[in-house]
Parts: structure tokens; C-alpha cells; sequence
């Protein structure tokens, strides 16, 4: 399904582990990610998680806890990283 008709319901994907708060930061309002479907975005969390330096100590200790700003600030700098992985897909995709 693409992530725009996720429509946030929250919980009733499979990105829920890589959201926050609904109320901080949920994957499916960021309209740059609209176009990818929910494989597509867990392909890119992965690679785009590998590439963001993060405290895995600190993160580890946040996971579980939805309401903790650590982990709604991980999962947004790691949905920024998928942005520009999708535009730099697209740019090669273009030159081709």
C-alpha cells in the first residue's frame, strides 16, 4: 500500500516501528514519501538507518517508549535520509 493511504492509522501497518508519536512524527504525513509503498520505505529505513550516525545505546533505550523525543528525532532524520535516497534514485533514473 502507498504510504499515502496510510491516512495515519496508526498501528494498522507495517511502519509502525519505524514511526513515532502520532503526535510528533508519523511516517505517512511526510508528503515526500507519499509515492513509495510500505516495502519501498522499510528497503530505504534500512539503508537509511545505516547511514545515519545515531547513539544505538541511546536508541535502544528509547525504543518502546513512542513518547520519547529520541526516537521521534530517529525515525525523522532517518525518514530525511530516505528522502534523499528516493530523489537520488530518481536523478539516476532520469540520467538514464
Amino acid at each position: 500500500m502507498k504510504i499515502k493511504d496510510l491516512q495515519m492509522h496508526c498501528g494498522n501497518c507495517s511502519l509502525v516501528e519505524m514511526c513515532g508519536s502520532p503526535f510528533e512524527f508519523s511516517v505517512c504525513t511526510v508528503t515526500d514519501v507519499h509515492e513509495l509503498d510500505e516495502t519501498e520505505y522499510m528497503e530505504l529505513y534500512t539503508k537509511a538507518e545505516s547511514l545515519v550516525e545515531t547513539d544505538m545505546t541511546e536508541y535502544d533505550d528509547a525504543l518502546g517508549d513512542t513518547d520519547s523525543d529520541f526516537a521521534n528525532e530517529h525515525h525523522e532524520t532517518v525518514c530525511k535520509k530516505i528522502i534523499e535516497l528516493k530523489n537520488e534514485r530518481r536523478r539516476k533514473t532520469d540520467v538514464q
